[in-house]
Order: C-alpha cells, then structure tokens, then sequence
C-alpha cells in the first residue's frame, strides 16, 4: 500500500508456544512500534466496512434526493400536459380538492407499482451478480438483504411529497377561466 510503512521498515515477530498473548502485551507496549496482531486486523477491517457504509449510505440518501426531486419534476410536468383537463374539470363544478385526490391517487399508485417492479428487478440482477461474480469469487453474501429494501422505501414517499407540492400549488393558483379562453 503507498500509504503504509516501507516493507523493508518491518519486521516479523513469532512467539514462543503459548506465549503469543504475553508478546502481543509486550508490543502493544513499546512506543514505537505497531503490531498488527488479530485485535488490530479486526479493529482496522471493522473501521474500513464503517467507513464503507457511511459511504454508501451517503450515496444512498443523495440518489434518493436527486430520484425523488427529478420524479416529482416528471409528475409537474405532467400534470402541466392535462392542465387543460383539470381546467375543464373544474369549470364543470368539480371541486379543487377532488382534483387533488385524483392527482394524489394516481401518483401513489404509480410511485407504488414503481417501486416494486424496481424492488423485483434489483432482486432479480443481484442473484445474477452473486451467483455469476461473488460466489465464483468466494464471496458469500446472503441474497435478502432487508435493510437496503427498508431503505429505498423512502424513495416513493419522498417523491410523492414533493410531486403533491408542486401539483397543490399549480392546482391551488389554476384558474379555468383562463384556460379555457386560450383554448378557444
């Protein structure tokens, strides 16, 4: 590693039959060197996973913002494409909160179904990936993993909340009057 001590600077320490604990003790306590024993190799492998995982739930918690933000973008943008359906709807007596529900529903229903034809796949292409790169590999990782799924949950409802803003207050300020006039 570029970053560790220079391999000729170290130096290999074997113990006598059963007093292996006795001179892990007796490096620990010497100022200038670093045993690397099993507690250290354990204490720096169970460092680098946290430090891993503060990583990729970071990553993790950024590509739901920036999903979520772009799907409910998506949804604004649709619900700008029937503005004129809503307009009509409206100039025919229904009421604005109606219109809500029916938006809300439909985005719910949408982000729902989403996600788990989203879920299905993720499963599908990790068993592919575990069975034809990790096992051949050595690596055996378990193929539920129930955390990464509770976590991608938030996905949808961050999502429909922010689509359910911008469609309330384009739907709060619309006015029918005006749309049907310009249709005319």
């Amino acid at each position: 590693y570029a970053f560790s001590a220079k391999l000729w600077e170290r130096l290999i320490v074997v113990p006598k039959p059963g007093r292996l604990e006795e001179l892990n003790a007796h490096l620990r306590g010497l100022k200038d060197a670093k045993p690397f024993d099993r507690t250290r190799a354990v204490d720096e492998v169970s460092q680098s996973f946290d430090r891993i995982l503060l990583i990729f739930r970071f990553v993790s918690g950024l590509l739901i913002v920036v999903v979520a933000l772009v799907t409910g973008l998506l949804n604004s943008i649709f619900f700008a494409q029937r503005l004129d359906e809503f307009a009509l709807l409206l100039a025919i007596g229904h009421p604005r909160r109606r219109l809500f529900r029916m938006v809300f529903s439909e985005t719910a229903l949408l982000m729902t179904l989403s996600w788990i034809l989203g879920v299905i796949l993720a499963f599908g292409l990790f068993a592919a990936f575990r069975q034809f790169v990790l096992l051949p590999r050595g690596v055996p990782m378990p193929l539920w993993h129930p955390v990464p799924v509770l976590i991608s949950m938030a996905l949808p409802a961050v999502a429909q909340a922010f689509a359910n803003v911008t469609v309330f207050r384009r739907l709060r300020a619309l006015d029918p009057a005006t749309i049907i006039e310009r249709r005319g």
